[in-house]
């Protein structure tokens, strides 16, 4: 099931109280400071907009879909189904939708800028696989995601699926990146603004610490809200 990143749970009470003990200004660089041992990580990340854009014919979808249908199901029938109702339609006809949407001029373009700006992703993983491992260390009841990234364009950040995480790579290319300040998109300044390659793994972090710890839904009230939130950006800190 596709999930945006606004599903929320409130973190164990007894987990940020432990993590609230633990912690003292003199040791502000904690990271630094915790043994992973055996709970080190490798995450599974595939680039699966390059795959995407490939696709030029029904064939080449199929092959790419026996591959991996996990995701090909969620890009088809999800995220590019929430993007335009132009992919509202069943069977071929979705293909053939999705075929023009990757053969599309704009988003060639749009494919080229985030083939180019993320050409080297190697830093990226590997504060990936660091942040999923103090996960891992923190919460070892957590499963591991794979990670997907994709191009929506412009609509999604995150999403998590079948305890798989995607990152919207097309959401991280700079605050100078013309199109974000395009009248349609009707971005508002602060939002561009975060629109930047370092945001890239605290957003992807914080999208899955909501989807494993969902907030609940019967309590709307500000401050629960506020300490939600709080408990959010702490376990992130950690």
């Amino acid at each position: 099931m596709l999930k945006k990143t606004n599903l929320f749970h409130v973190l164990s009470g007894a987990t940020i109280l432990v993590a609230l003990l633990i912690y003292s200004p003199s040791c502000s660089d904690s990271k630094s400071r915790i043994d992973l041992s055996g709970h080190e990580v490798e995450l599974e990340i595939n680039r699966s907009e390059k795959d995407i854009f490939q696709l030029r014919s029904k064939a080449d979808y199929y092959a790419q879909y026996k591959s991996d249908s996990t995701f090909m199901s969620v890009y088809t029938n999800g995220i590019m189904e929430s993007v335009t109702g132009g992919f509202r339609v069943s069977g071929n006809d979705r293909i053939e939708a999705l075929l023009k949407f990757v053969s599309n001029r704009d988003m060639k373009h749009l494919f080229h800028a985030v083939d180019s700006t993320f050409q080297n992703f190697e830093d990226y993983e590997l504060a990936l696989n660091d942040a999923f491992s103090h996960i891992n260390y923190y919460f070892g009841d957590s499963a591991i995601p794979a990670i997907y990234t994709f191009i929506s364009p412009f609509y999604y950040n995150t999403v998590s699926f079948e305890g798989n995480l995607g990152i919207g790579l097309d959401m991280y290319l700079g605050p100078e990146f013309g199109p974000y300040s395009t009248p349609s998109l009707n971005f508002p300044q602060y939002k561009i603004e975060k629109f930047r390659k370092s945001s890239l793994v605290p957003d992807a972090i914080k999208s899955w610490l909501m989807t494993r710890f969902p907030k609940s839904e019967n309590d709307r009230r500000l401050l629960s809200e506020m300490i939600y939130e709080g408990k959010i950006l702490y376990a992130m800190y950690l």
